[in-house]
């Protein structure tokens, strides 16, 4: 058996969907969050708004799950790119007001 740590994010995925146990969806966001933190704070320049774009893009990729490629490796590009789309689009939010 591999060991949880070293499963890729396919895996962890797979086995979430297998056993419905957060835990692997926790492993996966753990992976993510400081990376994804950074990023959505280079676009909002703002600690609260970074943290609210984690919830919504983390939300996103969990309402998503099923459009995640089995073949892919890594969910990393496709998390990032929900990060960034919606920083901008908070951005764009606090622009309007």
């Amino acid at each position: 058996m591999i060991a949880v740590a070293e499963m890729t994010d396919a895996e962890l995925l797979k086995q979430y969907q297998l056993d419905k146990n957060p835990h692997f969806l926790n492993l996966i966001f753990s992976r993510y969050l400081d990376v994804g933190f950074r990023t959505a704070m280079r676009y909002t320049r703002n600690q609260s708004d970074a943290e609210d774009v984690l919830q919504v893009a983390f939300m996103q990729f969990f309402n998503n799950l099923h459009h995640f490629r089995e073949d892919t490796t890594s969910i990393k590009p496709w998390l990032m790119k929900m990060i960034v789309n919606t920083s901008i689009k908070k951005l764009r939010e606090e622009k309007n007001r």
